[in-house]
């Protein structure tokens, strides 16, 4: 499963680096992107049709 597999590319740790795991992942087979957002309760893969934009962002 691709999520498994981005969950793994987050979570790991870098080797210079005392970092967490990553809050956001996209993953894209090139048609479809999907993004899931660690922080929920319940982290899921959801599509998404454009890349999020910090601007963009509710305060």
């Amino acid at each position: 499963m691709h999520e498994d597999q981005s969950e793994g590319y987050a979570a790991a740790k870098l080797k210079y680096l005392d970092n967490e795991m990553l809050p956001f992942v996209y993953e894209s087979t090139g048609d479809v992107t999907r993004f899931t957002d660690y922080r929920d309760k319940k982290p899921r893969s959801r599509p998404v049709f454009t890349f999020h934009r910090p601007e963009r962002a509710l305060v």
